[in-house]
């Protein structure tokens, strides 16, 4: 009886000891938006919390609205002013309804855009000929980086170069 008494103690030793050294906590992995989570943004790596900038009628899916794609601002909101999330919001879904005189719209549902990311400092070295072209920008393929403030035409160039699988990836660097 003793014996087993003090295995049980030795266990609970044990466990108490491995319990306490525990270390410090990791953070949670960021998910899609690497680690440009804006405030109050959240993900444990299955369970993410980001705000969509997209309004409910740009979300549903039978209002002429519709924007398929979410809209994520990237950084914190301290780097944007409500005014510049709104109107680069307006411009992404102007130049989207705008593809449709163009035909492009189909190609673009049809392309690997998957997200797009608003963001305030879009800081890849571009050529001056493209920057006036398409704006600032990042593209890898999948997310389009949207530099906040860009017009409404140079993201609609922007939307009909991936339609067209033509648009040079410019991948953003660490903000």
């Amino acid at each position: 009886m003793k014996r087993n008494l003090l295995i049980l103690v030795i266990i609970l030793l044990i466990g108490f000891i491995v319990n306490s050294c525990g270390g410090d906590e990791k953070e949670p992995p960021a998910c899609n938006l690497g680690e440009h989570l804006g405030i109050g943004e959240t993900c444990n790596g299955t369970n993410c919390t980001y705000k969509d900038y997209r309004t409910v009628d740009m979300k549903n899916e039978s209002h002429n609205d519709y924007f398929q794609w979410p809209i994520y601002r990237v950084g914190e909101l301290s780097n944007y002013g409500e005014n510049d999330l709104t109107s680069t919001v307006d411009n992404i879904l102007t130049g989207y309804k705008g593809l449709e005189d163009l035909n492009d719209l189909p190609n673009l549902k049809k392309s690997s855009l998957e997200q797009v990311h608003i963001t305030y400092n879009a800081s890849v070295p571009i050529p001056d000929a493209i920057e006036v072209l398409l704006g600032k920008y990042t593209w890898n393929g999948t997310i389009l980086g949207i530099q906040k403030g860009n017009a409404i035409a140079l993201i609609k160039q922007c939307m009909v170069m991936i339609g067209n699988n033509t648009l040079p990836q410019q991948v953003a660097v660490a903000l």
